[in-house]
Parts: C-alpha cells; sequence; structure tokens
C-alpha cells in the first residue's frame, strides 16, 4: 500500500491519499505538488509516497518513504 503525502517547508509530512498501485500513488504524488504549487500557491513545497505494510503500525518506525517533487538532485 502506499500513502500519498506533502510537506510545507519543515513541518511534517501529511497523508493526504493511498493507493494500491505504485504508478497511481506517484502520480497522485505529482497531481498533488501541481495543486499545492499553483493552486494553493505554496512556495515550499515537497510530495512524496510512503511504502506501507497491511497490518503495521508505525509507532516508533517510519516507514520507507520516496520524495516525488521536487526532484532531488546532488552536487556530487
Amino acid at each position: 500500500m502506499y500513502a500519498v503525502w506533502y510537506t510545507e517547508g519543515d513541518s511534517r509530512e501529511r497523508i493526504v491519499g493511498i493507493s494500491l498501485n505504485k504508478e497511481i500513488a506517484y502520480d497522485m504524488a505529482r497531481n498533488l505538488y501541481s495543486i499545492k504549487k499553483n493552486i494553493d500557491k505554496l512556495e515550499c513545497i515537497a510530495t512524496g509516497v510512503f511504502l506501507m505494510s497491511e497490518g503495521s503500525l508505525y509507532t516508533s518506525s517510519i516507514p520507507k518513504k520516496a520524495q516525488v517533487l521536487p526532484l532531488l538532485t546532488s552536487l556530487n
């Protein structure tokens, strides 16, 4: 299961959608970025996807995550 999240500035990730399909979750994260950037006019925004296991509670551990937008770049 995939949970779509966004964060504004230094705030915590907010989960705003879920999908059973990886490609759909990544599309949702890209669409969410466009909405938050262009419609809500947020400046410092990031969107991504958590990979979550069914039946797991994430109270002391953090699920695997990927940032979708903006793309992370390396200066190396």
